[in-house]
């Protein structure tokens, strides 16, 4: 970070780790539960983030950022899916096997509310416009100190 501070950049948009221990995938070695120690370690990233970039800030006042915690927010659709209007975010699409994650086809899913992995690891169309919006106008809980929209806008 400081060596792109010393060339004049000014604004950071920062996206932490997503609960990588919940991926289809991930979850076929921890009898359908997530890995808690991936999880664990997307965790402490972000935190470790937030406490560099607060830093940078206080000694650089002229400093502008956002850190997205897609974390918390992946999180929040795997606990209560229904509630984002998503209908399955355990299994993979269009994979086989158990959590349809032990071999994989790559192909489209033509339902976008269908919140599938059709790698078993990547994150479909229809959630990743979910956490693209909530980054860029949400609240502190998910982009701090301030929202990616504000940072766009910031001097």
């Amino acid at each position: 970070m400081q060596n792109l501070i010393s060339v004049g950049a000014r604004k950071f948009g920062i996206i932490g780790v997503p609960p990588v221990g919940c991926c289809p995938s991930q979850r076929l070695s921890a009898n359908g539960e997530c890995v808690k120690d991936l999880n664990d370690q997307a965790e402490a990233f972000f935190s470790t983030m937030n406490t560099l970039m607060r830093n940078l800030s206080s000694e650089n006042k002229d400093i502008k950022y956002s850190l997205g915690n897609a974390y918390a927010i992946t999180r929040k659709v795997i606990d209560n899916p229904q509630k984002f209007n998503f209908i399955d975010v355990k299994n993979a699409c269009c994979g086989n096997g158990a959590l349809n994650a032990e071999s994989f086809a790559l192909a489209q899913l033509s339902f976008a509310r269908i919140v599938k992995t059709c790698s078993g690891i990547s994150t479909p169309q229809a959630a990743s416009k979910m956490v693209a919006f909530k980054l860029y106008t949400g609240e502190p809980e998910y982009a701090s100190p301030i929202n990616f929209s504000q940072l766009a806008e910031a001097y």
